[in-house]
């Protein structure tokens, strides 16, 4: 690697320099130059070992917005024993937050791209009580496509009849809706949901059945377009739900139930 591509990187991650407050300095250099294979393991300053991929600054940023701005943590008290359903696991940090946060949860957490599932195994093994799905979350049981040629955290799904194009960077993913992931797993009452499905949330709330809505006694929801956020947050309110702004992010709110 040329000292160009690193300095870059580096020069990227300027504004991201509290990481310093959760990572060492020696491990960012690390991650961003390392070519020895294709992860690299640091033990951040809260304790947790976590894998990085190397090379890659949105996994660092990942990392900043959880373990450092707590980005996905309710301005609530959640039970001592919360069942947490985590969709769009990205590759484990909030689930690993999650359990430093409350330790005896139990988290089901589901992440549709097969890289980032397969980083987030590899960060949440050393968890109790946690599973982690290799699935998509849609408004219809079926198969769905997302577009690989994005960066790490930011897939766009697709239906298979919407997008008849050939671009051979659309994976197909077995879908699952929010019903049928709960049943699945036995679950009928979730504490917390975090959910940050990159757009999917929008056809849920326009096209699937949202009696789950009962279920939740509260979320944290990414909402991803700016002129739906009024109509998602209506319907939230006439399912009996608080809905709080998240000051942390424009699109953002968190909900519980009155």
């Amino acid at each position: 690697m040329s000292f160009k591509k690193p300095f870059k990187l580096l020069k990227g991650i300027y504004s991201y320099r509290d990481f310093l407050s959760i990572i060492r300095f020696v491990d960012i250099i690390k991650i961003l130059t390392s070519t020895k294979g294709s992860y690299t393991k640091v033990k951040l300053k809260n304790t947790a070992e976590v894998v990085f991929r190397n090379r890659n600054i949105n996994d660092l940023i990942v990392a900043g917005y959880v373990f450092l701005k707590k980005f996905h943590i309710p301005p609530f008290s959640l039970p001592d024993n919360p069942i947490i359903v985590d969709l769009g696991s990205n590759i484990g940090f909030t689930i690993i937050d999650y359990k430093l946060t409350y330790a005896n949860a139990q988290i089901l957490g589901v992440e549709m791209d097969r890289d980032n599932y397969q980083l987030c195994i590899k960060n949440t093994s050393a968890y109790p009580n946690v599973t982690v799905l290799n699935k998509a979350i849609w408004f219809e049981n079926g198969t769905i496509q997302y577009n690989s040629n994005v960066n790490n955290d930011s897939y766009s799904a697709t239906s298979l009849s919407s997008d008849k194009s050939t671009n051979d960077q659309l994976i197909g993913i077995e879908s699952i809706t929010i019903p049928d992931l709960l049943a699945m797993n036995n679950i009928k009452k979730v504490d917390f949901m975090k959910i940050d499905i990159e757009g999917a949330e929008i056809e849920i709330f326009k096209k699937g059945n949202l009696d789950w809505l009962n279920l939740v006694d509260s979320m944290h929801m990414e909402i991803h377009d700016r002129l739906e956020v009024t109509p998602v947050t209506n319907i939230l309110k006439k399912y009996n739900y608080e809905v709080i702004p998240d000051k942390k992010h424009w699109s953002a709110v968190f909900a519980k139930k009155k």
